[in-house]
């Protein structure tokens, strides 16, 4: 496995001493919704139209079993250290479960986004400012990011996200990816209709933005797929459950408000 040289600026080569080690990582609970966590994050970049790496089809593919996700990550601490560029010392390295997770994507256009996993560690109860900035640094030559974090951001920490003023920026709570929220009974086809589209297709509908349905924009599956205010969005009615004659396949337009 050959690592581009954007992976290793993932890795964080300073770990305080209360921080989570994978070598030491004995949590099984924790470990367990991390996979739960990690594969809904990988269905939503491939929903957003990001290409996704072979190992982590694979842990789609082998969504029920925890002991793959143990293997995944083993081996990906392998590549890790095998790859690390010698001045590193990786023979001294700890490298930690989190940044084991963390992965930068592409899409077709070659747009990247950063997704980025962080703990509170042991001596904290909310994400710090630290962690923070480092995130940020990270999206210098990235197009967007994302971090996924197991508490809640500190107030500095908050404010210095807000000062950003960037809307290419999303934080989730990985309580937030337990589930993947497109898997619901009937709905759960969503696509974004382009600005330069929009005219027309409400034209089509006989209507305006203001008559259509509307989800509210903290709506779990704006946040999925990143989808903006005053956006337009059709969603496909797709129930296995019933016969098409029974319930055929149709769509809703609706806006995010």
């Amino acid at each position: 496995m050959d690592l581009d040289n954007n992976y290793f600026e993932l890795l964080s080569y300073e770990h305080s001493k209360d921080s989570l080690v994978y070598d030491k990582y004995e949590d099984k609970k924790n470990e367990k919704m991390l996979f739960e966590v990690k594969k809904v994050q990988i269905e939503m970049l491939k929903d957003r139209g990001y290409n996704i790496p072979d190992d982590e089809i694979l842990l789609l593919e082998n969504e029920d079993n925890f002991e793959y996700f143990l293997e995944y990550l083993e081996n990906k601490k392998q590549d890790i250290i095998k790859e690390m560029p010698k001045n590193k010392g990786s023979t001294s390295i700890n490298i930690d479960i989190y940044n084991i997770l963390n992965n930068i994507y592409y899409n077709d256009d070659d747009e990247s986004i950063l997704v980025q996993y962080a703990s509170k560690g042991t001596s904290s109860k909310e994400i710090s400012k630290e962690i923070i900035k480092k995130f940020l640094k990270k999206l210098n030559n990235i197009n967007f990011g994302i971090l996924i974090t197991d508490s809640k951001l500190s107030s500095g920490s908050n404010e210095l996200i807000i000062t950003q003023s960037n809307e290419n920026i999303q934080i989730f709570r990985e309580n937030e990816l337990n589930v993947n929220p497109t898997k619901r009974l009937a709905f759960n086809n969503y696509r974004l209709i382009p600005k330069n589209q929009e005219e027309q297709k409400l034209k089509e509908l006989k209507s305006i933005k203001s008559q259509l349905p509307k989800i509210l924009i903290d709506d779990p599956i704006v946040k999925y797929y990143n989808f903006k205010h005053k956006d337009l969005i059709q969603i496909e009615r797709n129930d296995e459950n019933y016969l098409p004659s029974m319930c055929p396949r149709y769509y809703i337009y609706k806006t995010i408000i």
